[in-house]
């Protein structure tokens, strides 16, 4: 117990603050919740759940596409039919990226929607036998192998009434490679899949309850999702409670997380193994985070530009009664470990997030409580890189960074080192000011630019945050906050 207090407080007193810039995703009225995201390597797609017209529709199914360098573009309907949908899910292949997810009827549902947004023909059934798919509770994944796509979801037998997982393989073109295949069918509770592609298979990850303990358990599928290749088997051998899975893959290896219970006084911790492509263990039991009190609800991805995983968890460090923040850390394919990184700081909650790897950088999503526990937003994070250790904590690359002066300001704000000009966007993600700079291009190093505080119509702006972003947008330009008095 002793040498576990010693080690918290040596991996709080190492784990640094980020740097980057929060954006927010979605804050219209009522709730917004349960991000998930997914990224084309050129950009970002987000999706969640969305009460604002809980009145007339209860929830919908929302998205919004995110440029590489943080660009939020408008947000969209998914599918808003009536009667409520939930728990949406996105993954991008074959060049498009695929949203799931399920009705309030039960049925599970698909939309392929291209990189810029659009849709890709309409809304397509996956599964709809009403008595099966477990609303909410189980949870539902997708992933996929590069060309088809893997939607894997819990569900409730109508025979024992335990809780299985199933899965059903989509093609590119949304036809489906086969029917729907049962992945386990165990005594007791099988919850919580997560689906991730490894060469041209999958691995079908979930926690599994059938020995009277939480234990994470796994599932290799074949591209035309039958047969299985193999049977389940158990991730961890270890004794304690983990469950809560993530998924991350770089083709070659897995990396697979877990939330691991150590009773009251410690809390939850995230650990993980990595795996390679026939599921044998490389690296068992990494020690992600061993914070005090409570570390949750992980998610994982593929950083092609260090070739590492990045880890995110919410975090409840400090005190069982505190608010969660947003964590983050890197793990090599050798279970070499970074410094853990704080991503938000501000004293509400922030949990349940989601992250995704671009060819360059990340985004990692959350669910936000700013508003209050009546309005509950999505927000996100794109890290400003620098290529150096600052503060021991290595990042990615060489980033141009504008200066702005004075920050916070009263009347103007000067910007400093313009290349060729600033898109000034509120907290809601709309356009207020579009800045650019002399239109001699011999001209346009280290330029200045001036605001004055007024929008696209020359109103004076509202009190409150803002964020600059650079002309043209790229991912070695940083998204700078700055604040009106």
């Amino acid at each position: 117990m002793i040498r576990k207090y010693i080690l918290c407080a040596f991996l709080l007193w190492i784990a640094q603050e980020s740097k980057g810039a929060e954006l927010p995703i979605a804050t219209a009225s009522k709730h917004q919740v349960r991000p998930s995201i997914a990224s084309s390597g050129t950009n970002y797609l987000a999706v969640w759940y969305d009460s604002r017209n809980a009145v007339s529709t209860k929830q919908d199914i929302w998205g919004r596409t995110i440029s590489i360098d943080g660009v939020p573009q408008d947000s969209f309907p998914i599918c808003d039919n009536p009667g409520g949908q939930f728990m949406p899910e996105v993954a991008w292949g074959n060049d498009k990226y695929l949203v799931v997810w399920h009705s309030v009827n039960k049925e599970l549902y698909g939309q392929f929607i291209k990189k810029d947004g659009t849709f890709i023909g309409t809304s397509f059934l996956i599964e709809d036998t009403l008595n099966l798919v477990l609303p909410g509770v189980g949870g539902i994944d997708v992933e996929s192998n590069g060309n088809n796509f893997l939607v894997a979801w819990a569900y409730r037998s109508i025979s024992d009434g335990d809780y299985n997982i199933a899965g059903r393989i989509v093609t590119g073109v949304g036809s489906f490679a086969g029917p729907v295949f049962t992945v386990c069918d165990a005594p007791d509770t099988q919850f919580a899949p997560k689906v991730v592609g490894i060469d041209t298979n999958y691995l079908i990850g979930w926690s599994d309850f059938r020995t009277g303990n939480w234990t994470p358990m796994g599932q290799r599928v074949s591209p035309s999702g039958t047969p299985l290749i193999g049977g389940n088997f158990s991730i961890t051998a270890k004794t304690e409670p983990q469950r809560s899975l993530a998924l991350a893959s770089n083709d070659t290896c897995v990396l697979v997380v877990w939330e691991e219970d150590h009773g009251f006084l410690i809390g939850w911790d995230i650990h993980g193994s990595i795996l390679d492509a026939d599921m044998k263990v490389l690296h068992s039991d990494i020690v992600i985070s061993v914070a005090m009190w409570d570390q949750r609800l992980a998610c994982a991805a593929w950083h092609p530009k260090t070739s590492k995983f990045i880890v995110g968890w919410h975090d409840y460090s400090g005190s069982k009664a505190s608010t969660a923040n947003i964590w983050i850390r890197k793990v090599g394919e050798d279970g070499s470990l970074d410094s853990e990184q704080k991503i938000t700081t501000l004293p509400v909650e922030q949990r349940e997030p989601d992250i995704a790897c671009s060819n360059e950088c990340f985004l990692i999503v959350w669910e936000d409580y700013r508003q209050g526990s009546s309005n509950i937003d999505i927000y996100g994070y794109i890290p400003a890189c620098t290529g150096k250790e600052e503060n021991g904590y290595t990042n990615d690359y060489v980033i141009e960074k504008i200066k702005s002066f004075p920050n916070p300001f009263v009347s103007f704000v000067k910007f400093i080192g313009v290349k060729e000009g600033v898109r000034i966007y509120d907290i809601r993600g709309r356009l207020v000011k579009e800045l650019k700079v002399h239109s001699d291009e011999s001209e346009r190093a280290n330029q200045i630019l001036l605001w004055y505080g007024k929008d696209i119509s020359g109103r004076e702006v509202p009190s409150g945050t803002y964020f600059v972003h650079p002309v043209p947008p790229s991912a070695n330009r940083t998204v700078q906050k700055i604040i009106k008095l």
